[in-house]
């Protein structure tokens, strides 16, 4: 069995109800709106947050985000039966931050949640929970991608499905237009 998720950089492609809300998101995460004031706290970036899925072996995932200072990040991945200490490369940002990157070892498909803290001295760790290990596929497109699943013939019941999936997890990021290439998903465009 493999693993899924899906990022779309256009809009939505289903929404489903979890265990734990009512409500009718699921795994499905937008970029939250980013500034560049706020990147000196240490972070992962936005496309990066709890119920990821993360490219699967043979490939080492790489994550990234920022830090407040040039110290050392240490990043910990535990999970699976398995704990690793991993140390990140830091390059300037800005003025006042840094960003971070860390490959992770490969780490095969086994639908067994990860765990994935930074930390840096001086500064509150950050974790991502709740990651899993599978396929990635970033989607992009026009008008297709903004066509929900739930619109389509039949598309109730394959929403209603996708609660039988919970490994399967959706990754969307907000419309926006910028003049030059953005830093960071879902930053502000106004700065």
């Amino acid at each position: 069995a493999v693993l899924g998720g899906c990022i779309s950089i256009r809009d939505r492609l289903f929404r489903r109800s979890t265990p734990e809300s009512a409500t009718p998101t699921g795994a499905q995460r937008h970029a939250p709106r980013r500034s560049l004031h706020n990147m000196a706290a240490l972070s992962f970036a936005s496309s990066f947050g709890d119920h990821a899925v993360l490219q699967q072996a043979p490939a080492q995932a790489v994550v990234w985000g920022f830090a407040p200072a040039a110290l050392g990040v240490t990043l910990t991945l535990a999970g699976g039966g398995l704990s690793s200490k991993l140390y990140g490369r830091l390059q300037p940002f800005n003025a006042t931050a840094y960003t971070w990157r860390v490959s992770l070892p490969p780490i095969a498909a086994d639908h067994k949640p990860y765990s994935i803290t930074i930390e840096q001295a001086g500064a509150p760790s950050a974790t991502l929970r709740d990651v899993l290990f599978g396929e990635v596929w970033v989607c992009s497109g026009q008008s297709n991608m903004a066509f929900l699943v739930e619109n389509a013939f039949g598309g109730a019941a394959l929403v209603q499905d996708a609660n039988n999936h919970p490994e399967v997890r959706l990754f969307t990021t907000r419309k926006l237009t910028a003049g030059s290439p953005l830093q960071e998903l879902g930053q502000d465009t106004n700065e």
